[in-house]
């Protein structure tokens, strides 16, 4: 069963789409470019800490791609997202709705975080020290958001459509 698509998770899916294409036409764009070693490894602090031939940067699209089709997988199935009445009524298709934002969401993160990752290794540098800060602010933040938006919408559902279980 396919998750039913509302404008927005269309609006996040293209973000999503268009960022992994962007980041292979940089990729391709910039192949020449890239040294005959290349930083593959940076420490929590931003440093390089591993060096490897360029060709080890082309795992970099290659996970991108694994973890773009991974999500996709994941948000084409809800039922196994462990939404309470899953196949029943207007409640759980808003509480569909607002985990498969949160999928779509973790994807165009992790997308544009493969896409960092691969311009400051293209560029031989080190990654800024706000970088790591930022990325776990990131995600800390969008499931601290959908994690409240579940909760303030359980609370607007009638009490009867909750189940047992969860009072």
């Amino acid at each position: 069963m396919f998750a039913s698509f509302e404008r927005k998770h269309w609006l996040l899916e293209a973000m999503a789409l268009l960022s992994f294409i962007a980041m292979l036409v940089f990729f391709m764009l910039n192949w020449q470019s890239i040294g005959d070693t290349t930083p593959t490894h940076f420490g929590f602090n931003g440093t390089i800490d591993a060096w490897a031939n360029k060709e080890v940067v082309l795992t970099i699209p290659v996970l991108a791609l694994a973890v773009f089709l991974a999500m996709t997988a994941i948000e084409m199935m809800p039922k196994f997202w462990q939404i309470p009445q899953a196949d029943e009524g207007k409640e759980s298709a808003g509480y569909a709705s607002r985990t498969l934002t949160l999928l779509i969401l973790l994807k165009l993160i992790m997308v544009l975080v493969f896409f960092a990752v691969l311009f400051w290794i293209i560029a031989g540098a080190d990654l800024p020290p706000w970088f790591m800060a930022l990325i776990f602010a990131i995600l800390a933040g969008g499931m601290i958001v959908a994690v409240i938006s579940l909760h303030n919408y359980r609370r607007q559902v009638p009490e009867k459509a909750v189940c047992d279980e969860d009072r």
